[in-house]
Formats: structure tokens, C-alpha cells, sequence
């Protein structure tokens, strides 16, 4: 009977390693299951990041480019004031005002910068920053001798 409890006992043995085999396995098979979905987490958040980046920089191109565009309208409205202005004053100053000669329309040219110079003096003067602008030469505003 020793013998029959001996092959019971080897028996039972045998069945609990192969129980802690699988429940290893099993494990392990676990353990494995857990590390790719960390990986996968991990790859899908780095494409989010990057498709997020993307997005960003395709957001801020398009704003670059739309300003542009807008500052490009804007410079094509002010050249176009400013072409009409100058022939107005051409007209103005002109003989004939059916036939504008270029010099006439050279001197309206130079008469309207002229005048916008002056706003630029009128808006620097009437500052209230503390600077003191000189024009001209040195000699003409008797700063020649002094270093400024």
C-alpha cells in the first residue's frame, strides 16, 4: 500500500508543478500583454504629439500667409490711393487738364511727399517723447564742432 500512496503522492506532485508551469506561463503571457499595450500607448501618444505639432505648424503657416496676403491687399489699396492722389494733384497743377505731362505729374509726385514729410514733423513735434531730432547738415545747426 505504500507503493499505492507513494505513486499517489508522485502523482499530486506532478499535477502541482504543471499547475505553477501554467500559472507561470500564464504569467509571463500576462506580463507580455502589459508591455505591449505600454508600447502601444506609448506609440500612439508619440503620433498624437507629432500629428498635434503638425497641426500647430500648419495653423501658424496659414496665419503667415493670410497676414501676408492681407498686408499685400492693403499695400495694392495704399499704391492705388496714392497713384490717384498723384494724378489729382497733377491734374490740379496741369495746363491742360485733359493731357498730363510727366513733369507735372513728377512735381505732384514730389509736392504730396513733400507734404507727407511735413505730418511726419507734425506727428514727431507734436510727441510727448523728450527727443531732439536735427536735420540737415552739421553746419547748418551748429553741431559741427560738438560730438553728439
Amino acid at each position: 500500500m505504500e507503493a499505492k500512496y507513494r505513486g499517489l503522492y508522485q502523482r499530486q506532485l506532478q499535477l502541482e508543478a504543471e499547475r505553477n508551469r501554467r500559472k507561470q506561463l500564464l504569467h509571463t503571457q500576462a506580463q507580455i500583454n502589459i508591455a505591449e499595450g505600454q508600447k502601444q500607448r506609448v506609440v500612439l501618444e508619440s503620433e498624437g504629439h507629432l500629428e498635434a505639432k503638425s497641426n500647430e505648424a500648419d495653423a501658424a503657416f496659414k496665419t503667415v500667409f493670410r497676414e501676408a496676403k492681407a498686408q499685400q491687399k492693403q499695400a495694392v489699396m495704399e499704391v492705388s490711393a496714392l497713384a490717384a492722389q498723384v494724378e489729382e494733384l497733377a491734374r490740379s497743377i496741369a495746363k491742360d487738364r485733359e493731357s498730363i505731362l510727366p513733369e507735372e505729374r513728377q512735381r505732384a509726385l514730389a509736392a504730396l511727399v513733400e507734404l507727407r514729410r511735413l505730418d511726419q514733423l507734425k506727428a514727431i513735434a507734436q510727441s510727448k517723447s523728450n527727443s531732439t531730432y536735427f536735420f540737415g547738415e552739421p553746419g547748418c545747426t551748429r553741431q559741427s564742432d560738438r560730438s553728439v
